[in-house]
């Protein structure tokens, strides 16, 4: 659980200010909020006659941590209690700043199905449409919807598990790039699979429920009647179509994502060994 921020007050504010002057280090980080931040960074200006500081940031996501590295190795955690995501706006008031890590604020769960969904619409409407009208003419007999969500039960959690021993393996290679932490691209990635692992997780839950909703009796019993009165079949058929969708949906959002991811990391390496090797060629003895 999230440590609440002390309240700063002028005067508390203005000797931490002085401590930081002195190049004095506390035992531990020092937690404020944005705007008390932003109050202790205008008297701390005043403090050093109006020489305005050098501030390194790096952005966490949910916090952004922070050092005047010309006066004090203290550390400085920027949160907020209701765990806002921050971003380089929010730190506009800084006249010089090292920023490191993600400028932008991260997607949220709901911003990111969204864009995913938005991106793979076409697929999704025809896996829906087709397995609903698949489902509509077999769907007479509870056996075979419980064959069929079997099966999507069980390649649902097969697939996820693959994906998290796939995805822990990736990130251990990645979390050691620096370049791609200081840029804020190892951030963006680690969000991605929150996200994506979030889904996965639903989906599979969404398939588990769709079991026992075979089983209803008021749907159960309508299943083997004619078409046109058999409202159970017309139910279960939507569905487990929309299972169905929801987990070709992550099928495709990790075949798209980690192609393009893993795509996206060969080609950055090979970029930078190029350029390297042709700054070399010009500047043979900085290369030494």
């Amino acid at each position: 659980m999230m440590r609440k921020t002390m309240t700063w007050s002028e005067s508390s504010l203005d000797e931490f200010g002085k401590e930081i002057i002195k190049g004095n280090l506390r035992d531990s980080p020092v937690i404020m909020e944005l705007d008390d931040f932003k109050s202790f960074y205008s008297k701390f200006v005043s403090l050093t006659n109006r020489k305005i500081p050098d501030v390194t940031c790096i952005n966490l996501g949910d916090q952004v941590q922070l050092i005047f590295p010309a006066y004090s190795r203290q550390e400085i955690v920027i949160r907020e209690n209701k765990r806002k995501l921050f971003s380089l706006d929010d730190f506009s008031f800084l006249s010089i700043k090292n920023w490191l890590g993600p400028k932008k604020r991260a997607k949220k769960f709901v911003e990111f199905l969204w864009d995913e969904l938005v991106s793979n619409k076409g697929k999704i409407i025809v896996v829906f449409l087709v397995t609903f009208i698949a489902f509509i003419f077999i769907g007479n007999d509870d056996s075979n919807f419980d064959l069929i969500n079997s099966i999507l039960v069980q390649a649902s959690t097969v697939f996820f598990s693959i994906y998290l021993i796939f995805t822990v393996s990736q990130s251990e290679r990645l979390s050691s790039d620096r370049k791609l932490f200081e840029k804020g691209i190892l951030f963006n990635y680690y969000n991605d699979d929150r996200n994506v692992t979030l889904f996965a997780i639903i989906t599979i839950g969404f398939a588990i429920l769709n079991t026992l909703i075979v089983h209803f009796p008021p749907i159960q019993k309508t299943l083997d009647t004619p078409l046109s009165i058999a409202y159970g079949r017309w139910i279960i058929s939507f569905t487990t179509a929309f299972v169905s969708s929801m987990l070709f949906h992550t099928f495709f959002i990790v075949a798209d994502y980690y192609l393009e991811r893993t795509r996206d990391i060969a080609e950055r390496e090979h970029i930078g060994d190029i350029f390297h090797e042709e700054y070399c060629k010009h500047h043979p003895d900085q290369c030494q």
